[in-house]
């Protein structure tokens, strides 16, 4: 029953699920998160061993803040990633792009998620933690087909398929690859073919609501005329490339 949240950007625990009692994790302790700096978080609990927590933080920049630990039910935390010029794994995208998934069967052992898939095991007898990039992010599903440790950029959620702790699944920003674990490393494959996304921010219709117009990540702002448009589909006309957000007829 016991919960972790995010509430703007301030961590909250709340032991047992007693919603009477919510913990401020945030206290720029040393056993604590920051208060100030952080911009997203995602968390994760083990289920092998209920007293392991996970918390990623990004950064005002997206990247990674730091990746904690609790193996105290989340009373007391402490850095087993820490935030570095160096590894980059949530790239600047971490408001965005930030999970957590820990092994079904070792608490010890976890994939973080950011623009690509990263592995994160204990080192024997020390609290330090060995991380390795295991994926490496693409945009054409060409190379997911024959590079079998591609997968589409930006992971946003990561959940292990039940009842076989060696697959997993992440969303991404081209559907769902599912990853499989084995004693040569973890190997990808992409479970959508031809599949077009789109993740639309904000949309506006004209008054006459015969024309649409919205702003996409990735693809910007799309304008969607014509005089039949609660009828039939009609293809969109980019006004410009990147990322959109909010618009206004």
């Amino acid at each position: 029953g016991t919960i972790l949240t995010n509430i703007d950007n301030i961590a909250y625990l709340v032991p047992g699920g007693d919603l009477s009692n919510f913990v401020n994790l945030s206290t720029n302790a040393s056993t604590a998160f920051p208060s100030l700096g952080v911009n997203g978080m995602a968390f994760a609990f083990a289920p092998s061993n209920s007293d392991i927590m996970y918390a990623s933080l990004a950064n005002m920049n997206g990247g990674l803040l730091n990746l904690y630990k609790s193996e105290d039910k989340g009373n007391t935390w402490f850095i087993v990633f820490p935030g570095n010029s160096t590894y980059l794994p949530l790239g600047s995208n971490g408001l965005n792009a930030n999970s957590i998934a820990v092994y079904p069967e070792d608490p010890n052992q976890i994939i973080l998620g950011g623009v690509s898939v990263w592995h994160g095991e204990k080192l024997q007898g020390t609290g330090n933690y060995n991380w390795e990039q295991v994926s490496i992010a693409a945009v054409q599903e060409e190379i997911y087909a024959i590079i079998n440790v591609a997968t589409p950029s930006s992971i946003h959620q990561i959940l292990f398929r039940p009842a076989l702790s060696t697959q997993f699944a992440i969303a991404t920003d081209d559907g769902i690859s599912i990853g499989t674990i084995s004693g040569t490393g973890i190997t990808f494959q992409h479970m959508v073919k031809n599949l077009i996304i789109s993740r639309f921010n904000s949309v506006a219709y004209s008054i006459r609501k015969d024309a649409a117009f919205g702003g996409a990540t990735f693809i910007g702002a799309e304008l969607i005329p014509g005089n039949n448009l609660l009828n039939e589909p009609q293809n969109g006309v980019q006004i410009y490339s990147g990322y959109g957000g909010d618009v206004a007829w």
